[in-house]
């Protein structure tokens, strides 16, 4: 199954509710947006809730082209040095490479 498409964003709630919504924009209901999550303010100021729902949001829409420039730079760095042109080593034992590597498999999942 696939997750909600994005964007996602924040909707504002009204004082006194006990959670800030994330929600998919749709302008055809009556409150703009179709629920996806929501990050809940018990036992943290309101402030701190909508500070974590934004990371949420930012994390989400932006997924897809971290994980396409991460494997852009792996690309190209790992081909830098099989061409040579910067000296001969075994790039994929290079922590940065194993790392990379193990969060594009991640990320994928």
């Amino acid at each position: 199954m696939e997750h909600t498409p994005i964007p996602w964003e924040i909707h504002a709630w009204a004082d006194g509710h006990n959670s800030v919504r994330i929600c998919q924009p749709d302008h055809s209901t009556e409150r703009g947006c179709l629920p996806v999550a929501e990050a809940e303010i018990l036992g943290r100021d309101r402030e701190e809730a909508e500070a974590n729902a934004a990371f949420i949001v930012r994390a989400v829409n932006n997924h897809a082209k971290l994980l396409k420039a991460l494997e852009a730079l792996l690309k190209n760095h790992c081909g830098l040095v099989d061409s040579g042109d910067c000296g001969f080593w075994n790039v994929e034992e290079e922590a940065e490479v194993i790392l990379a590597r193990a969060v594009i498999e991640e990320a994928k999942k």
